[in-house]
This record gives C-alpha cells, structure tokens and sequence, in this order.
C-alpha cells in the first residue's frame, strides 16, 4: 500500500510541516482526503497566513481545523471519535 490508500482508509488525517519543508507529498494526501471529505487536522508550526491558500482551503473543506499546539489537538481527536485505548 502507499500513501493514497492510506490516506483512502482513514477516519482523519493529522498534517504537521516546518517553514522551508518541501512537502509536496503532504499537498497531494491533503488533496485526496478534501475530495473523499476526510478531515485534515493541521498541528501549527507557523501562522495560518504561512500555509499556501490552496492548502488552507483544502484542509477547512474537508472539514478538518489549524491547532496551535498538541495537547489542543488531541483533546479534539479524543472528543471527536471517542477513541478507546487498545490492550
């Protein structure tokens, strides 16, 4: 399997990326999930206006949000999908 179809199996996906990263694989993933409406959480490394429009736009139309940090955005995710711990 690749990224596409582990990005096609996915409840959510979770997005983080550093100013200067190249992450063009990140872009197309992000792409897939807009367009089977998977929501695409971003951890922050840098301020909303950084981020390309294009990639902003897709992350908020599949129904996915910008966390400025971590412990925000787990919380979301426990929330969210109820997520039970596996033993």
């Amino acid at each position: 399997m690749g990224d596409i179809d582990y990005v096609e199996n996915s409840d959510f996906l979770i997005c983080r990326f550093e100013k200067g990263d190249s992450p063009c694989g990140t872009y197309g993933e992000t792409y897939e999930a807009f367009k089977k409406k998977i929501p695409v959480y971003v951890l922050q490394t840098m301020t909303r206006i950084e981020y390309p429009q294009t990639f902003v736009g897709w992350v908020f139309a599949s129904g996915g949000d910008f966390f400025q940090n971590q412990s925000q955005l787990l919380e979301f995710i426990d929330k969210k999908y109820n997520l039970k711990e596996r033993k």
